[in-house]
């Protein structure tokens, strides 16, 4: 059994989707509502944050550095050291009570016809990927579990 403890209390609005770099050896994550990508090393130092212009559903991390961000408004390019932005493509961008909510990197997944210029220019990118060591999946675990716990709090508070 593994045991999980809490290694960054982040005191995140909504976080969630932990992804595990294998080059960098950081976990980041994401705080959807509060528009923010958190990161650490695995034992729980060195925590940077960083911010995005909108809502964040979800992002990729790119072999090239920097992530694709999927934004309320739609998919983008991440700078990390700049913290800025460059706009892919809104493939709902008819329907703005739509947004992006989750999702993960799948390279047999055939994108949707209106994504098919950003997949063009995204081919080729993303992170190696390698099973998690159990102290990884701890950690990815204790993040999501304060983010739930931190949510049932706000909603038994409501």
């Amino acid at each position: 059994m593994i045991e999980t403890r809490l290694i960054v209390d982040a005191n995140n609005h909504l976080g969630e989707g932990p992804l595990w770099d294998v080059k960098e050896q950081r976990l980041y994550w994401i705080d959807s509502t509060a528009a923010e990508i958190s990161s650490c090393r695995a034992d729980g130092s060195d925590i940077r944050r960083y911010f995005v212009p909108r809502h964040i559903g979800s992002m990729a991390l790119r072999e090239r550095g920097g992530a694709v961000v999927a934004l309320a408004n739609g998919l983008h390019f991440y700078d990390f050291e700049a913290q800025t932005v460059k706009f892919i493509a809104d493939p709902e961008s008819d329907d703005p009570d739509t947004r992006f909510n989750d999702g993960k990197v799948d390279r047999r997944a055939l994108p949707p016809p209106e994504l098919a210029p950003a997949v063009e220019t995204v081919e080729g990118e993303g992170t190696p990927w390698a099973q998690p060591t159990p102290e990884i999946e701890s950690l990815m675990e204790a993040v999501l579990a304060r983010s739930v716990s931190m949510r049932r709090s706000c909603l038994a508070r409501s």
